[in-house]
């Protein structure tokens, strides 16, 4: 029996992106009466894309559907990996009897890692947590040693603070000892297309990109960014109010008072359809975030979104005297 393989291109379209839209083309292809869609994005990651964040030309990168997926997929690939080293195949014979597999994370990960970690059989609890500073930072000094068989999961861009963890020294202890090193850089990789922020990421190679504003584009959509979170930040103190975290991205966490007060304004800011804004816990307190990441953000809508938290949190606070 002949096999017969057809593809047809149906349309063209664009993937939607955190800086504007990525141009693909999208394919039916007919295999044994099953349909398979794929997604043609070779314009989308192009050589010119690693360009922008000074990648070298053997990064390799895939779409996922969201933060777990991307974790979950980038923790697979470096379990297989450092069972195989061990001479075991995961795919082949399970975990059962495998060769223990050291997990370190750090104590500020994001909930994704723990849940890949979980979904992977690793163990969202068996994990050994490595000690942060106050803005959430892996801390560079008494690192515990990797092992061949250690997974190190560490962040560039804390999801509250957009702290960066102490990537020189934590790549070269990593490679002194043959250890795997996963970077989560959902919040903080832009920073490699800044020419100003791009320190923060220094010993990092990972990949992301957007085609449609090209390089000097990428770098001004994230300066503006960090700049509208230091304005947040400003406005906000200068309001009275407490920055929590040491603004080195585009994060801001701010907070009003105790629980009960932060939970208010939150949902005053929310109801108030100027801006959103969300809760979170920040080192054992709460607080709320901002976090400026949209490439069509502006200055006056920074200056309106300040003015309705300002004017919300102050109906809020003299309610309660």
């Amino acid at each position: 029996m002949r096999s017969r393989t057809r593809a047809e291109e149906f349309s063209a379209g664009h993937l939607r992106g955190p800086g504007g839209r990525w141009p693909v083309r999208f394919r039916v292809v007919r295999d044994f009466g099953w349909r398979k869609a794929r997604v043609e994005s070779r314009e989308a990651l192009g050589i010119h894309r690693r360009e922008i964040l000074g990648l070298p030309e053997q990064v390799e990168a895939a779409f996922t559907t969201g933060a777990t997926l991307a974790n979950f997929t980038a923790m697979a690939a470096a379990r297989h990996r450092l069972l195989a080293r061990a001479g075991w195949d995961v795919g082949a014979q399970g975990l059962y009897g495998a060769p223990e597999i050291e997990v370190f994370v750090s104590e500020e990960s994001h909930p994704t890692v723990r849940k890949g970690l979980g979904l992977l059989g690793l163990g969202r609890d068996r994990v050994r947590e490595l000690p942060t500073d106050s803005n959430g930072r892996v801390l560079a000094s008494g690192l515990p040693h990797f092992g061949a068989q250690s997974l190190v999961c560490v962040q560039a861009g804390n999801v509250n603070s957009g702290g960066f963890d102490p990537f020189p020294e934590l790549v070269a202890a990593c490679r002194d000892t043959g250890a795997w090193l996963h970077v989560d850089g959902a919040f903080g990789l832009w920073a490699l297309a800044s020419r100003s922020k791009k320190s923060l990421a220094r010993g990092i190679e990972v990949w992301a990109a957007l085609r449609s504003l090209g390089r000097e584009g990428v770098e001004s959509m994230i300066d503006r960014c960090c700049r509208y979170a230091e304005e947040f930040a400003d406005g906000l103190r200068e309001g009275g109010y407490e920055i929590l975290n040491e603004v080195e991205l585009n994060q801001v966490v701010v907070s009003f008072g105790d629980d009960v007060v932060n939970s208010a304004i939150i949902a005053a800011v929310q109801g108030d359809g100027v801006c959103w804004c969300g809760p979170t816990l920040w080192r054992g307190r709460s607080a709320m975030r901002i976090s400026v990441s949209c490439w069509a953000t502006v200055g006056d809508d920074v200056r309106r979104s300040l003015a309705s938290i300002l004017e919300c949190a102050r109906r809020v606070c003299q309610r309660r005297i």
